[in-house]
């Protein structure tokens, strides 16, 4: 994430929206990375490609294990294999960012509590001055771009 946004930084959009869009796409195209085609080039049998006569490249692709799997088409058992794996991994791609948000609002939510004294009189306040009280009822800042990437690579993810 720091790399991504040292990158967008060193592009010099000229607006916080491209800013924005350029780090989701960033996000976007990085985690497919992760997600789509790393189960493919793991997974994948490239001697289907080859028929049956050997290249410089595809040996060394043997022999970095990269496109060496037991799969050379989408069949039963790769779907029982290989297809469960990203799905679960989609899944965990689906729940994981937001039970941070929700952990994120929970504490948010005890720390104003704690500093009421567990009343509800909006008046009350342990805060001394008003920045602190700032900082505790503003929250943080709403990310667009991690949520926009993260929800593209769902949807894209599983077409």
């Amino acid at each position: 994430v720091l790399f991504r946004s040292a990158l967008v930084t060193f592009e010099k959009p000229e607006t916080r929206t491209a800013e924005t869009l350029t780090l989701a796409l960033k996000l976007f195209y990085t985690t497919l990375m992760n997600v789509g085609f790393l189960f493919l080039i793991i997974g994948g049998n490239l001697e289907v490609f080859t028929m049956g006569r050997t290249f410089l490249w595809s040996r060394v692709m043997k022999e970095a294990n990269v496109m060496s799997g037991s799969y050379s088409d989408f069949d039963v058992d790769w779907y029982q294999k290989t297809g469960t794996k990203l799905l679960h991994t989609l899944l965990l791609q689906i729940f994981i960012p937001q039970a941070s948000k929700v952990v994120g609002l929970a504490t948010t939510g005890m720390s104003r509590c704690w500093d009421r004294k567990c009343t509800t009189n909006m008046f009350l306040t342990r805060k001394i001055t008003q920045l602190q009280l700032q900082a505790l009822y503003t929250g943080p800042r709403f990310e667009l771009e991690s949520r926009y990437g993260q929800l593209h690579v769902v949807t894209r993810s599983d077409a």
